[in-house]
């Protein structure tokens, strides 16, 4: 069996490394889990750690702009992430390219590591053009093309370059519009100077966090889902708008070539004029749409919460037996 033992304080903090296993009693169980990058101490029972992404570990500057932030971060990563991926007996990534970049920071865990890719939400399909429209008029209500771009505020989302991109591609083209939504706002003075430029300000719609419901309907109305971060652990959205059957565009680096297969554009991340070159192939092109529809809903066959939960519970299985898992 299995049980969830919920602990309110963030995975990413003293409190869980040092006090969890005084609070929450797990070793009377064979494995314990812990599902969020951060192993804590004290857990004489067997261990599973997933390990989403490394981004912190290769360099802060990848998940904030501010100083005192980046000196915080690197402390504690550098101090705590090794570290739980050393104790743990195993450790589960959800993509090649993080299993790889943690091999560079702990080679000696290269043998208890297990690719376990994430699923995509049911949620995301196809809906009515009518009906995705209805759903966004209050974010662009003239029914112009969408370029669609969503994610945290960290600097590795690559927002300045994916707006610099679409102004490249269509700033001229008044029956297109850039949404840009953008959750968790961090400090970003580039971003908020290039926003504030008059040409800029006419073209670019900046919304933060939405609903489910309405973030679902921009996905299915947008005429090209563009995600450019120059470094991802996983990248869901890219495969929620391939479900939805809208065309993706997006970096030819890290986690997101690797899900992304054929099935998506893929451009230097760091090449404003490649990644324009992208969206406007993906805009233009009707064949290649077409094919990219066609193979955005074959690839997201691949990724299958009933697998990963399958595969997870083989590597329970294997931790308690102690002995590595056969995926």
């Amino acid at each position: 069996s299995v049980s969830v033992k919920l602990y309110s304080r963030s995975a990413f903090s003293l409190r869980s490394v040092y006090r969890f296993a005084r609070r929450v009693k797990v070793d009377a169980w064979p494995v314990f889990h812990a599902p969020n990058n951060i192993l804590p101490r004290g857990i004489s029972t067997r261990t599973v750690l997933t390990v989403h992404d490394v981004m912190p570990l290769e360099s802060t500057a990848n998940i904030t702009r501010n100083p005192a932030q980046r000196l915080v971060m690197h402390w504690f990563y550098r101090k705590f992430v090794p570290d739980s991926v050393r104790r743990a007996d195993h450790v589960i990534t959800n993509s090649r390219a993080t299993r790889e970049a943690l091999c560079r920071f702990v080679p000696e865990a290269q043998g208890k590591m297990t690719v376990i890719y994430n699923g995509t939400d049911p949620d995301f399909r196809p809906l009515d053009p009518g009906e995705a429209l209805r759903r966004t008029r209050s974010i662009e209500p003239d029914g112009r093309g969408l370029v669609l771009t969503i994610g945290n505020g960290s600097p590795h989302k690559n927002h300045y370059r994916a707006v610099e991109a679409y102004m490249q591609a269509f700033g001229e083209r008044d029956d297109m519009r850039f949404v840009l939504v953008r959750r968790f706002l961090r400090w970003d003075r580039p971003l908020d100077a290039l926003l504030r430029r008059p040409d800029v300000r006419r073209r670019v719609i900046l919304t933060p966090f939405l609903p489910k419901e309405t973030l679902h309907a921009l996905v299915c109305r947008a005429r090209i889902f563009f995600f450019p971060s120059w470094v991802e652990g996983f990248g869901l959205p890219i495969l929620e708008a391939m479900a939805c059957r809208t065309p993706v565009v997006t970096s030819n680096a890290s986690a997101l070539a690797e899900v992304a297969g054929d099935a998506a554009l893929q451009a230097d991340p760091f090449d404003v004029e490649a990644l324009a070159a992208a969206l406007r192939r993906a805009d233009e092109d009707k064949a290649l749409r077409a094919e990219l529809i066609t193979r955005g809903v074959e690839r997201v066959r691949a990724f299958s919460w009933e697998t990963a939960t399958r595969q997870t519970l083989e590597v329970y299985r294997a931790v308690a037996e102690g002995r590595n898992p056969a995926l």
